[in-house]
């Protein structure tokens, strides 16, 4: 699932690149100066920067330009030529297509360097330094002997923005990042080697649009196909990159596109860590990961609060109410309950009992709670039964299904392997859909406090049996499948055989959020969970 996740993900970049450079990204604004005029202004600056010896003249300068729906070429200022054939997609009427080389201010390959292997102060950047992942390092550059440097012109020397592609070496061939001048560190400067070619632009063209130009499934596609030399030695001679035709939009046009580029990939990029990160958490501790999320969610760390929830503490006097009624006033007072006091960050916890005494009992909350969650002992909010009893004589291959220990399978019943008994069974003992069942006592640690919700009305129970009243069954279940309860079940047995009692039971704390709250915190974890388990 995760592979297929990253194969989307991956296919989602190229088409987010293929729309920018067709100028399908974002919208055309027909205020925005047009390219023609901005390729106007580049050939007069590039004259200028001639005239004053800045950059050296071009081999050969071309103007592409449309006339009558057809697009033509002229070199050198010589007679045009219809060149439609080589456009290779359209664009829109406020853009234009010219040679790399037309906006480039420097467009080179390294050079070769000596090197030295005593003297780390000037770094050459090579390939390895292209990095596979994205982006580019240093890391493991080689250094320039300090005696070759004056055979390198200041125009090698790169600038954050400069474009540099691998130009050798089949696997690495055409691999293009972006250099930036934060990689430098503590070195004065970097050169490029002989196998790295440099693209760098005028100002007034964005280097990260030629970028994404040149980073597109069509032109690394059209540079693949154009690459000279031997098999294990492909070349990608400069020649092609000067040739290369590109699509330049307007000057604001290209700053939202590779904006808009850069969010998008962002939130690419989020999804990619987290599967990345959840692939190998689950790989290395699918357990240990299904356990923090339910520890989370009964600390109120896995859902927002909603400040106009009914707090906690309202529905715990409402279930108090409906005791009274069921059970008399005599029962229901005997319960105590237990109030937060003092400010957020210096809380403290009292148990009330019901003759008025009461009991700080702050070393015993394990964690702070949200302001409308409140703590409680579980005899405030339910009842515990204990299960049929029966004997082998009673077993018989047909009558009523008695559930045990053994159909507690991942929190689920499992009814492989029921028995069955014939016996009168008394009304306590039939389970109703939505009953907590518990395995309460079999000698092994690892069965006891199994617990699962019923989920059809009419069997009896030989388990351990809760009721709960006006909180969630299932926002329960995950209390009792969480590290709390099995802590304070351990600290609880005190004897050689490991069980759970209806005394154990009714003084464990738990943690209740308000009503609503626990309908989200449900829906909101049995995704995660299920989740995990696909």
């Amino acid at each position: 699932m995760s592979d297929k996740i990253e194969r989307i993900i991956d296919a989602l970049r190229k088409k987010i690149l293929e729309s920018a450079i067709r100028g399908e990204l974002v919208p055309q604004n027909p205020e925005d100066e047009p390219a023609s005029k901005l390729l106007e202004r580049i050939a007069e600056e590039r004259e200028r920067l001639i005239r004053e010896r800045k950059i050296k003249k071009p081999k050969s300068t071309s103007r592409i330009f449309r006339r009558d729906g057809h697009f033509y070429e002229s070199i050198n200022g010589g007679e045009a030529t219809c060149i439609d054939d080589d456009i290779p997609f359209e664009t829109p009427d406020s853009w234009e297509w010219c040679r790399l080389t037309s906006v480039c201010s420097f467009l080179s390959r390294g050079k070769s360097p000596k090197y030295s292997e005593t003297e780390k102060k000037y770094p050459v950047f090579a390939q390895k330094c292209n990095l596979k992942e994205g982006g580019v390092s240093l890391e493991k550059a080689r250094f320039l002997d300090p005696k070759t440097i004056e055979k390198w012109q200041e125009a090698y020397k790169l600038q954050s923005g400069d474009i540099l592609i691998n130009s050798t070496g089949t696997g690495t061939v055409c691999r293009t990042r972006v250099f930036n001048e934060s990689c430098l560190g503590h070195y004065p400067f970097t050169v490029p080697d002989s196998h790295v070619t440099v693209v760098r632009t005028f100002n007034a063209i964005n280097s990260f649009f030629i970028f994404s130009f040149v980073e597109s499934v069509e032109t690394q596609k059209y540079l693949e196909e154009n690459l000279s030399g031997s098999t294990n030695q492909k070349e990608l001679y400069i020649g092609v990159l000067e040739n290369l035709l590109i699509p330049i939009p307007p000057a604001k046009e290209q700053e939202n596109i590779v904006n808009e580029i850069a969010s998008l990939f962002e939130k690419l990029e989020t999804i990619s860590i987290s599967r990345r990160y959840y692939k190998r958490i689950l790989s290395e501790t699918p357990t240990s990961l299904r356990q923090q999320l339910i520890q989370a969610a009964i600390q109120g760390q896995l859902v927002p609060q909603n400040p106009n929830d009914e707090p906690a503490t309202v529905l715990l006097e409402r279930i108090a109410q409906e005791r009274t009624t069921k059970l008399g006033k005599k029962a229901a007072k005997s319960m105590s309950r237990i109030e937060r006091r003092g400010s957020k960050t210096h809380a403290t916890y009292h148990e009330i009992f019901s003759d008025g005494s009461e009991k700080d009992i702050s070393d015993e909350i394990p964690f702070d709670l949200p302001e409308n969650w409140v703590w409680c002992r579980l005899e405030q909010v339910g009842e515990a039964y204990i299960g049929l009893t029966y004997s082998p004589s009673d077993v018989r291959e047909k009558g009523t299904a008695v559930l045990r220990a053994n159909n507690i399978q991942n929190g689920k019943i499992s009814y492989d392997d029921v028995l069955h008994v014939e016996m009168k069974i008394p009304d306590r003992a039939y389970i109703n859909q939505g009953d907590l069942l518990i395995c309460a006592r079999n000698g092994s640690k690892n069965l006891v406090g199994k617990t699962a919700i019923v989920e059809r009305n009419g069997d009896a129970y030989g388990a351990f049996m809760a009721k709960f009243i006006s909180v969630s069954n299932r926002y329960l279940y995950y209390f009792f499948s969480s590290r709390l309860f099995r802590e304070q079940l351990d600290d609880a047995n005190t004897t050689t055989i490991y069980q759970v009692t209806q005394s154990m039971l009714k003084k464990l704390l738990c943690p209740i959020p308000p009503a609503e709250e626990q309908v989200c915190i449900c829906n909101r974890l049995g995704l995660l969970l299920k989740t995990l388990n696909n």
